[in-house]
């Protein structure tokens, strides 16, 4: 339960919007954070020994943060 409600913010933190002040004012840390409570999201999984779930959740912080460096390196 505790990892879903953790994806479930993540991918929430996932899509900040895109107006000025978002960009101006740290639109960034909210790719960030939807990593870290994907990350998290995978760890409670892990400990409940869901492996699909862990897998999943581990899957979308890598993709997160592939992005995130992505957009980072431009």
């Amino acid at each position: 339960a505790r990892g879903q409600a953790l994806l479930q913010e993540a991918r929430s933190k996932q899509n900040p919007s895109k107006g000025f002040f978002s960009s101006v004012f740290g639109g960034g840390n909210k790719a960030d954070d939807a990593i870290e409570l994907f990350e998290r999201a995978g760890n409670c999984f892990k400990m409940a020994k869901k492996w699909a779930e862990a897998g999943g959740a581990f899957e979308e912080a890598a993709k997160l943060e592939s992005r995130n460096n992505a957009r980072h390196n431009e």
